[in-house]
């Protein structure tokens, strides 16, 4: 299981969750690069955020508002 399904499925040892609802979860990132550097991931199943379409706009708009 990749690293962030393990994260989304709440195996979280020593990771701060900083939000998460039905759609994504946000995380302080393992090696940031500034003191506000997190990672927003989606809970919607992609490969990666290049094979999103035309039918993922809410997920994409949903990740931008909580990554503000």
């Amino acid at each position: 299981m990749p690293n962030f399904d393990k994260i989304i499925a709440g195996e979280r040892n020593g990771i701060t969750v900083y939000y998460e609802d039905f759609k994504c979860i946000a995380i302080k990132d393992f090696n940031p690069v500034s003191s506000e550097h997190f990672l927003v991931i989606s809970k919607v199943k992609k490969n990666n955020y290049a094979s999103l379409d035309e039918a993922d706009p809410e997920v994409v708009g949903h990740l931008m508002y909580v990554a503000s």
